[in-house]
């Protein structure tokens, strides 16, 4: 999972607008650790999940989905929108690159983004 921080003088968080995508682990340590944390982001997860299994109900053909979610004073989620064409480089901004890589292989099984370009032969 990935979340924004907003740029400082700014509310919004997205990316375009100043946003730093972050690990939502990294996160969330200022406001929780250990049983917490990890129950607060299996919520996240299940919360994510649990929202894109309901629209694929009335939109079968949806194979990718981004949730944007919030979490309020008490860590509560909050799900903001639910997007069927998700930006998946987004990721590559993460330290862990393994995730980037997953991400983006998915998106280019879909054909949602052109093939990785190969490296030259020698």
């Amino acid at each position: 999972m990935i979340g924004r921080v907003a740029h400082p003088r700014k509310i919004v968080t997205n990316y375009h607008s100043g946003g730093k995508p972050t690990d939502v682990r990294t996160l969330l340590k200022a406001f929780a650790s250990g049983e917490k944390l990890s129950s607060i982001e299996k919520n996240l997860s299940k919360t994510g999940y649990d929202a894109a299994i309901a629209l694929s109900r009335t939109y079968p053909g949806l194979n990718m989905v981004g949730a944007d979610i919030g979490l309020d004073n008490h860590l509560r989620p909050w799900i903001i929108e639910l997007n069927t064409n998700p930006d998946p480089y987004i990721f590559r901004h993460l330290a862990d690159k393994r995730i980037a890589r997953k991400v983006l292989s998915y998106a280019r099984a879909l054909r949602r983004i052109p093939p990785a370009k190969s490296k030259p032969k020698r």
